[in-house]
């Protein structure tokens, strides 16, 4: 699948192989980098803005007068993908400033482009499993979905209480129509993109502040209330909602997270093979949640010590909701967004992040990462030369098999001012031109300075 995001703030445009399973954004500051990182999010959160499609709406009539419906993906895909997608892109155009917390005029002319095959559904896990799915519409009415294992045949279920006194309305039975259409189209898009989680750059701040953030904003949701109940200055009213809603949608669904970490943590996920190892190589500690709901540090190198996050180093406080992601909340193949994956590390644990990276790739994960640092491009081309020279990487210089990466499955795309160009990957690795240039002109004032008199 290949998205396109045309005028997207400072990018003017952009292409994105999502078939690719590991995506390096790298370039220069300012050039539109976690622009394409949030957006990104946006789409694969797409429940929060997604109305549903209306060319469904002869499925939902068959499925009310008979109860059942069979539904073939094949069939949408070869009929109805392309107005789906463009129907789609053109309700997230309209939330894509609520994703980035800006103001509409900023993406004047934006333009989302999707491009989907048959294949992308097949090659979805979901399309390897069975699926049995129960939507409850008030206390009355209920759809079920079932699909085989391996299988594109959806069956749809329509129950109804007959005991239950059922509003006839047409406004009621609307309401029902829109909300079975939207499910639908939800049942689909989860076949097409999938969950996704992001480590956003400001998530040192996130796990420091998440709670007086979380009492300031009440506080602003209190006052807009009382401003709107007693009908004070407009004015005002538009001010508080401003400030409000100034959070991105990936800042605000971390911060979400971190006031709930109490019930975040009652679900065991079967990666934490994964947080495990990211403790092990590069924490040199364990990352827990306690019973109160707060993140604490806990160094192997010293016994019964508990650090609460606070006051751990910035590299804990950057990894820690990863490591709690994975041990967590992660499903296979999720898409994971890492920006800056480097931000507060040593140049070995920046190695050892991007080895890390690529076991996450050869894990069934989906990685996109947006990059300044040196040392994990030079890493993740070692990790791809080594694919095609195991005998030296495994046996030589001490790399894992999981650690391998096939070019094939990587792209990196090189961001410049109001540029983009797609960077080629081969199975020598690739070269960043931006980061290239600015090593060898520090190494020549240094030369020059060491050498000269």
């Amino acid at each position: 699948m290949k998205v396109t995001f045309n005028k997207l703030g400072p990018v003017k445009k952009v292409d994105l192989d999502l078939s690719k399973d590991l995506i390096i954004l790298t370039g220069p500051n300012n050039t539109g980098k976690s622009y394409v990182a949030y957006a990104l999010y946006g789409i694969c959160s797409y429940r929060n803005f997604l109305r549903g499609y209306k060319p469904f709406e002869i499925i939902v009539d068959r499925l009310l007068e008979y109860g059942e419906y069979n539904f073939d993906l094949t069939e949408f895909s070869n009929a109805s993908r392309d107005d789906f997608f463009e129907d789609f892109s053109a309700q997230f155009e309209k939330y894509l400033s609520s994703v980035i917390a800006a103001e509409k005029s900023f993406f004047k002319g934006f333009k989302l482009e999707i491009i989907s095959t048959l294949a992308d559904i097949i090659k979805s896990k979901r399309h390897k499993v069975y699926i049995k799915q129960q939507l409850v519409f008030g206390k009355n009415i209920s759809v079920f979905f079932e699909k085989q294992a391996n299988s594109l045949q959806v069956k749809m279920l329509y129950s109804e209480n007959k005991t239950a006194n059922i509003e006839e309305s047409t406004n009621g039975n609307n309401l029902l129509r829109a909300g079975i259409i939207e499910s639908i189209s939800l049942f689909i898009l989860e076949f097409i993109f999938p969950e996704c989680f992001i480590a956003p750059a400001e998530r040192i701040a996130i796990n420091i502040f998440s709670k007086e953030l979380s009492l300031k904003r009440n506080a602003l949701v209190d006052e807009l209330i009382e401003t709107r109940q007693y009908k004070i200055d407009s004015n005002k009213t538009d001010l508080l909602i401003n400030k409000a809603s100034r959070y991105s949608l990936p800042i605000r669904d971390s911060l979400l997270i971190a006031e709930d970490l109490i019930h975040y943590k009652e679900k065991q996920t079967s990666f934490d093979v994964f947080a495990k190892a990211l403790e092990s190589e590069v924490l040199k500690g364990s990352v827990a949640i306690t019973e109160e709901g707060f993140i604490q540090y806990k160094p192997f190198a010293k016994e019964n010590v508990n650090i609460p996050v606070h006051l751990t180093a910035t590299s804990i406080k950057s990894l820690s909701n990863l490591v709690l992601y994975l041990r967590h909340a992660a499903r296979g193949n999720d898409f994971i967004i890492i920006d800056e994956p480097e931000l507060s590390l040593h140049p070995d644990n920046q190695v050892a992040m991007a080895r890390f990276i690529a076991r996450l790739v050869n894990g069934g994960f989906k990685v996109m990462i947006s990059t300044h640092s040196d040392y994990i491009i030079r890493e993740i081309n070692n990790l791809i030369i080594g694919n095609k020279k195991r005998h030296i990487a495994v046996d030589q210089l001490g790399y894992k098999e999981e650690e391998l990466l096939d070019y094939k499955r990587v792209e990196a795309i090189l961001f410049q001012q109001k540029k983009t160009t797609s960077i080629d990957v081969q199975d020598d690795g690739f070269d960043v031109k931006t980061i290239d240039d600015t090593i060898d002109a520090l190494n020549m004032r240094a030369q020059k300075l060491y050498f000269e008199d």
